[in-house]
């Protein structure tokens, strides 16, 4: 189908998916003008997150193993059939017939009522299973409207057992205690509970791919059980919106030392579990996190680590493209490159929000890959997460020659060796003297002690780790990474960087701000970047610094504003542009 017919049918569907599944009849109907399913006009339908890409069984093997038995499509001979070991069809047709009865009542929280819908979404009966087909591709590139389409989403954890999980989610009392009221029983009675929820993340759904986008999509699913059932306490539903802060919950706990629990090596095995299940980066909203995350899930098909997660950021790349030309392969690297480019241009802030764990190519450092790791502590904003704030900078792609294109910057820098000097800051005093007012410039009062320090200086790096990172006598390796904290650790931190390398060549280039009158103080984020040779740039880290609200003059320069700051322009990677197609 060429690319302007798939335009003219999706201008037609708006937010309509192309199919939805009749639950009575299990008949698949397709999308018809005026949004009509088989003499239904815009009906209302729930989805079905769930996973089963790993278990479809090969053609030949068990071939006594039936598919779901659908009505309607040209496809049938297509249709996977699925390990029974995972779920039979008998199960994934009684999961579809409940997950039609359900849904969350609008006016309480929690609350789970019966509402019949005549249809679900469900990937298998709704995308054209046939290999090669341009509209399933684009239906792939759909799975936001479709999700959030969608009058409820369940969530179906198929190796779950409803009485258990119902059992650990009445025992987490413990959440609502401070780490300070702890005793060493209540401490270890929290352990053993996030211990039995770690367990239920042993569930397939919690390291596939597809169902980490899904999830981002809508993290008020309903969780159902392994026999369909929706899991209750009382009166309220287990939502996935639980889970996660479960999940958050259970991390915090792990992270601060708790009475009785601070030598205990489970707290670090119970929050690596949790931070590769991505459940901190689904309950923070934490894209760049949740991408870093998608690179530890699953996924049965390569290309897949970009189609299964392009969604979350709004992307339609490869062949989900409307614009795809019919028969073109994309390989999985090319799909990465276009996901760090959209991603790049798109959100300049978010792509270069995190830190690499261990030394990778300067001419790659553009882009986040498996070695990546997003701190909990960066902010990660862009102006549609907060119109306060304000882009700074530009990142692009531009050909340089026949398989080569250059990844550029444009923005203000300032010298890192200006931005960490205490100067800058106004740092000379402890508080404002008792007998001064808001406007008077007390830092240059001479009443000051000179080695007093301003304890509301808040510049924080956070430094790549790169080969020349090793030199420095204070970095310690991962995985026991963190930030160069504020204060005389950054001071020295920024001094060592500047002597590495050279106090010229060391540059901040400002990425975002956001300043809000009223508000105590403001926010600045920042790339750290190193001029290796003529106008090529080396990334080492990122870092973001509080802008107070009361320290005069000396707040312009925290802004990016002043003599101090430069316009200019440069490049910080490359692209490898002839390994596009297959």
């Amino acid at each position: 189908m060429p690319s302007s017919d798939l335009q003219k049918e999706e201008d037609a569907l708006g937010t309509w998916p192309r199919r939805l599944l009749h639950v009575k009849t299990l008949t698949s109907y397709e999308w018809q003008p005026g949004n009509f399913y088989g003499g239904y006009k815009e009906p209302a339908y729930n989805a079905i997150s769930y996973t089963w890409g790993r278990y479809r069984l090969k053609e030949g093997i068990a071939p006594d193993v039936e598919s779901l038995p659908l009505i309607g499509t040209d496809w049938l001979d297509q249709l996977p059939r699925i390990d029974p070991e995972h779920f039979t069809s008998a199960q994934l047709r009684d999961v579809i017939k409940v997950a039609s009865t359900l849904s969350m009542r609008a006016d309480s929280f929690g609350s789970l009522v019966t509402h019949q819908v005549e249809f679900i979404w469900l990937d298998i009966a709704c995308i054209d299973q046939r290999e090669g087909e341009p509209r399933s591709f684009a239906e792939i590139g759909r799975q936001a409207l479709i999700f959030r389409g969608a009058n409820t989403t369940l969530v179906w954890l198929n190796k779950t057992i409803n009485s258990k999980v119902e059992h650990i989610w009445r025992s987490r009392d413990w959440w609502f205690q401070e780490p300070s009221e702890h005793t060493d029983e209540t401490s270890q009675d929290a352990v053993a509970s996030m211990n039995n929820f770690v367990s239920i993340l042993k569930d397939p759904w919690f390291s596939s791919l597809w169902t980490l986008q899904e999830a981002y999509l809508r993290p008020d699913a309903i969780i159902l059980s392994r026999t369909g059932k929706a899991i209750m306490s009382g009166a309220m539903v287990l939502t996935l919106a639980e889970i996660l802060e479960w999940g958050r919950i259970s991390d915090n706990f792990c992270t601060r030392r708790v009475h009785g629990t601070a030598e205990d090596p489970r707290l670090q095995e119970i929050r690596n579990i949790i931070q590769s299940k991505g459940l901190v980066a689904l309950r923070a909203r934490n894209k760049m996190a949740l991408l870093n995350a998608s690179m530890h899930r699953t996924a049965s098909i390569p290309s897949d680590r970009v189609y299964g997660i392009q969604q979350v950021f709004g992307f339609r790349l490869g062949k989900t493209s409307i614009n795809a030309q019919a028969g073109q392969e994309y390989t999985l690297d090319a799909l990465e490159v276009q996901l760090a480019e959209e991603i790049l241009t798109n959100e300049p802030i978010l792509s270069q929000t995190h830190v690499f764990m261990h030394p990778v190519p300067v001419r790659d450092r553009w882009k986040m890959n498996a070695c990546s790791m997003v701190p909990s502590s960066i902010k990660t904003l862009e102006p549609r997460d907060d119109p306060k704030f304000k882009r700074r900078c530009s990142f692009w792609v531009q050909k340089s020659g026949p398989e080569i294109e250059e990844v550029w910057w444009k923005g203000c820098t300032t010298p890192l060796e200006k931005l960490a000097d205490p100067a800058s800051w106004g740092i000379r005093v402890l508080s404002p003297l008792p007998d001064s007012d808001e406007d008077h410039e007390w830092w240059l009062d001479p009443r000051v002690k000179e080695d007093a320090w301003w304890p509301h200086y808040a510049l924080e790096i956070y430094p790549d780790v790169t080969e020349e990172l090793y030199d420095y006598a204070k970095f310690e390796n991962p995985p026991s990474y963190d930030i160069i904290p504020r204060g005389e650790a950054c001071f020295d931190f920024a001094e060592w960087l500047v002597r590495k390398y050279s106090p010229a060549t060391t540059q901040v280039l400002l990425m975002g701000s956001i300043l809000e009158e009223g508000r105590r103080q403001g926010l600045g984020i920042g790339l750290v970047l190193v001029e290796q040779q003529d106008n090529f740039w080396m990334r080492v880290g990122v870092c973001q610094w509080w802008v107070p609200q009361d320290i005069g003059t000396l707040k312009q320069f925290l802004e990016g504003k002043g003599a101090d700051w430069e316009d200019r322009e440069g490049i910080f990677g490359y692209v490898q542009s002839s390994a596009t197609f297959i």
